[in-house]
């Protein structure tokens, strides 16, 4: 008697309650941002729209902006060699912007961080073994950064 009980609990199936999982899409942290395109070059990338943009391949300098590229004639190696003195390249790291190698140096200070990004670039508009250089200055949490270089694309 006591087995039979024994099975017919055993048997006996639990149903879970179904439950109703909602799905919201992750928002794009970078919707509304404004896009900067150099067709020159042959790239494109996002930036918030209160960040001023320094487009010294366009021979608009701006101190107080927070985003600069420009170009550079040498290779990688030869650009942090020549500013070895400028740029602390201790933080250093080989990272890749849109399938590309490129090199990133972060540097911190009390009022801001500074970071680098510099990749080599092939275009018809620079000579061989020139370099792109993308300069960030920003007081947040580093996230902007990674943003911009997640939107960064060559046409």
């Amino acid at each position: 008697m006591l087995q039979k009980r024994l099975d017919e609990i055993v048997q006996t199936q639990v149903t879970p309650t179904p439950t109703v999982q909602i799905l919201v899409p992750p928002t794009d942290p970078t919707a509304d941002w404004q896009t900067y395109t150099n067709s020159a070059l042959g790239f494109e990338l996002k930036h918030p729209k209160n960040w001023t943009l320094d487009d010294a391949t366009q021979n608009q300098l701006d101190q107080k902006s927070n985003l600069y590229i420009y170009t550079n004639t040498d290779s990688v190696e030869g650009y942090l060699e020549k500013n070895d003195d400028q740029i602390d390249q201790s933080n250093k790291i080989l990272i890749s912007v849109n399938n590309r190698p490129a090199q990133r140096i972060t540097i911190k200070s009390v009022t801001a961080t500074t970071e680098y990004v510099i990749f080599p670039h092939q275009s018809t508009s620079l000579n061989k073994g020139s370099t792109i250089v993308i300069r960030v200055v920003y007081d947040d949490d580093g996230d902007t950064i990674n943003q911009i270089l997640s939107t960064f694309k060559f046409l």
